[in-house]
């Protein structure tokens, strides 16, 4: 599967998603949650936008992992409610954002060199850059 399709594969399900949480809180009167449902799908657009902004390529990978921690941070956290439903779940969020912190660094890095791995003789730079990338 190449990485364009996998980015929307994950946004289809990702609207999916919100668009159950979007009900669920209506039906359930969550007001809170629910606003935290219309800032989910504002924070979709971030990577996209930031990348048009600075007319980068775009990285599909980097709006997967992007949208991947929306999804877990946001949309299930807040506008799920799993924040108070799970009390492993912002344990759970700050651990993954570690993660893919190192591989949106990672990417980003393999990115602007225009390369698919990183040789080692970029090792030292390449973890200044993820190191201040994460």
């Amino acid at each position: 599967m190449n990485a364009t399709r996998g980015y929307y594969r994950t946004l289809t399900a990702y609207i999916a998603i919100l668009s159950y949480a979007v009900y669920y809180n209506i039906t359930n009167g969550y007001s809170q949650a629910l606003f935290m449902c219309f800032v989910s799908a504002a924070l979709m657009v971030v990577a996209p936008l930031t990348f048009k902004i600075m007319k980068w390529k775009p990285v599909y990978e980097i709006y997967t992992l992007t949208l991947v921690f929306i999804a877990i941070a946001s949309l299930f956290g807040s506008s799920l409610r799993f924040y108070k439903l799970y009390i492993f779940w912002d344990k759970l969020a700050h651990t993954f954002s570690g993660v893919l912190g190192i591989l949106f660094g990672y990417i980003l890095f393999c990115s602007l060199k225009k390369v698919a791995f990183a040789d080692k003789k970029d090792v030292p730079l390449l973890l200044i850059f993820v190191n201040a990338v994460n």
